[in-house]
């Protein structure tokens, strides 16, 4: 269970990033 939202947690905290680089990357 604790194994299951370490996963969780981080593909939120990568989709966070990607999302934070894709709106960078399109506002330059």
């Amino acid at each position: 269970m604790v194994l299951n939202d370490i996963k969780s947690s981080n593909r939120l905290k990568k989709s966070s990033i990607s999302a934070e680089f894709t709106s960078i990357s399109s506002s330059h």
